[in-house]
């Protein structure tokens, strides 16, 4: 086995968390949080999902931040590249100001960001933890 396919490997076995970053336009906020409805119960049937967390825009910020955590890279990508999400984003896509922005971090780089007692702490999520 050579390092190329080795570390390949080793990754697409790494436990991942994905941060999803969304903007939907302010007319459109009732259908996404339906459409959120809608989504968050099919990417939990894929194979790997651990948990979802859905945070809610702050004052600051109108973007809604989905945090998944999968229990392997390989997982994550076969839900992210699916045609049931391309499909189901597809619904939503006109409701968005802007491009999704998709940032995949390792397990223990997850951890630095979202610590487990902040992600406890956060009261408007739709669920938060690992099974």
């Amino acid at each position: 086995m050579t390092e190329d396919t080795y570390e390949a490997r080793v990754q697409a076995d790494t436990p991942a968390t994905t941060v999803i970053r969304q903007h939907p336009l302010s007319d459109a906020i009732g259908r996404y949080e339906a459409w959120l409805k809608e989504i968050v119960p099919v990417a939990q049937t894929f194979a790997g999902h651990q948990s979802v967390s859905v945070i809610r825009p702050h004052v600051a910020s109108d973007a809604y931040t989905i945090v998944l955590h999968f229990d392997s890279v390989a997982n994550l990508r076969k839900w992210l590249d699916s045609e049931t999400r391309v499909r189901v984003m597809e619904k939503i896509r006109p409701c968005l100001r802007a491009a999704e922005a998709i940032e995949t971090l390792g397990d223990s780089e997850a951890g630095r960001h979202f610590p487990t007692s902040a992600c406890r702490a956060h009261g408007d999520r739709m669920r938060c933890g690992r099974n």
